[in-house]
């Protein structure tokens, strides 16, 4: 089992509004996201949220949801919050609220391969280079924990210490999130174009 961790507690700044709760075929956009993650059954989901509004989202889809009180100290602090779980998981995996095409059939081929190196950090790829979401083992922990700021897994993915495998996304469009209002219209293009359903 890997516990997964929604990553949905930034502040947008770039946005200058909440854009998980952008509308995207008919629904919240991070509700896409909580979406694959449930449907993937790899491990619990945990939601990190800092709004009311994002949390309300969380509990309908009857997921567990950690407020970040700490939200403006950056990355880290949600970081923290999801690893500092002690429970039976092998693993990690982060998966930031603003990606609402990922498959849950991605999700799953990540969790089969961790499985098979459960001392290996796996990370989604496309052509070759890392994306999230990335699944660390629990040797990681630690130096998680350690994290300050605006520092989140990457760094730690990065470092070297730990083997890194690379798992390909079936369609680049699965790494795509939102830092600005062009990225959100054209995700919105992709939904349409390829009939994004929820069920």
């Amino acid at each position: 089992m890997i516990r997964v961790g929604i990553m949905a507690s930034g502040f947008s700044a770039r946005l200058g509004n909440d854009k998980l709760l952008a509308d995207l075929q008919g629904y919240p956009l991070i509700q896409w996201t909580l979406r694959a993650a449930l449907e993937s059954d790899i491990g619990p989901v945990t939601l990190i949220y800092r709004t009311p509004e994002v949390e309300a989202i969380g509990k309908r889809m009857a997921v567990e949801t950690q407020h970040n009180s700490d939200a403006e100290l950056g990355q880290s602090a949600a970081v923290r919050m999801i690893v500092d779980y002690e429970d039976s998981c092998g693993g990690y995996l982060f998966l930031p609220g603003d990606q609402p095409l990922i498959l849950a059939e991605t999700l799953r081929q990540m969790a089969q391969i961790f499985k098979a190196s459960p001392q290996s950090i796996v990370s989604m790829s496309v052509d070759g280079v890392p994306y999230s979401p990335t699944v660390f083992p629990l040797s990681c922990r630690a130096v998680l924990m350690a994290l300050e700021g605006d520092r989140g897994g990457r760094i730690v993915a990065e470092s070297g210490i730990w083997q890194r495998i690379l798992v390909p996304a079936q369609y680049a469009w699965e790494a795509w999130d939102v830092d600005r209002s062009e990225d959100l219209e054209r995700i919105r293009r992709t939904a349409h174009l390829i009939n994004l359903e929820m069920k």
